[in-house]
């Protein structure tokens, strides 16, 4: 093996296909100059000066690979992770749109959903694979809390929201804190959605409008006090006094 013809052939095939434009590229080739330069300069060297530098050499093209096979893989992931980002927005919107589909929910509970709550759906799904507990239980506190703002159909629906209703709202608290939700928008949001709550748990007078009913719960009228959990302490009583259907 000849390390004169070894040096010469690797020279050759490393400058075969460079692209001047890539940064990669000319690195190679001015490595390539260098050798060429080197080469001709000490043309009457011995095999021994010649090993090394073909060896030289074969170590920088190597070295120079493993480079260029480290960012092309760091591309790819970097498509994928794009591609994989995007197929999790449109699943995201899919589950949002079907979740309201048929209903007629408060303007501030959409809201909700399409500028908050998407972006604790989108979190969850791009990390179902590594925590897919986390996309199941964000979406089941968004159908949770779209049956909870929705008049409920009997009493027995109304026990069953107001089961489901102190995880739903923790879970609710636990996604806005993943996303770090801003705390006074939080605050604001879970006071409106206690009131909503109370209004239709309230089965005294179903025919009600919402400014009575404001005034006649003594839960509201606490004013800026109002927390959601309050919800399940003032109705407690009046669920285990309902009729049974």
């Amino acid at each position: 093996d000849n390390p004169v013809r070894r040096l010469l052939n690797d020279l050759f095939a490393a400058g075969q296909f460079l692209n001047p434009a890539d940064h990669s590229d000319r690195l190679v080739y001015e490595r390539i100059v260098d050798v060429i330069k080197l080469i001709t300069r000490e043309n009457g060297s011995g095999h021994v000066h010649w090993a090394n530098e073909a060896s030289d050499f074969g170590r920088y093209l190597e070295k120079q690979k493993q480079r260029v096979q480290i960012l092309e893989d760091r591309s790819r992931q970097l498509m994928q992770n794009k591609e994989s980002l995007e197929l999790s927005k449109k699943v995201v919107a899919k589950t949002i749109d079907d979740s309201m589909q048929g209903k007629e929910l408060p303007a501030v509970i959409a809201d909700f959903l399409h500028d908050v709550w998407q972006h604790v759906l989108l979190v969850d799904h791009v990390r179902r694979n590594e925590e897919p507990e986390l996309w199941i239980k964000s979406v089941r506190a968004m159908e949770e809390l779209v049956v909870s703002v929705l008049p409920p159909r009997d009493n027995d629906e109304k026990k069953r929201i107001l089961k489901f209703l102190p995880g739903t709202i923790k879970e609710l608290r636990y996604g806005l804190d993943r996303i770090s939700y801003d705390k006074n928008a939080q605050s604001r949001f879970f006071k409106d959605l206690a009131v909503r709550h109370i209004i239709l748990m309230d089965s005294k007078d179903k025919k009600r409008e919402l400014g009575s009913v404001v005034k006649a719960s003594p839960v509201v009228e606490q004013g800026a006090s109002i927390k959601p959990e309050v919800i399940v302490d003032e109705w407690s009583e009046q669920v285990k006094n309902m009729p049974e259907n």
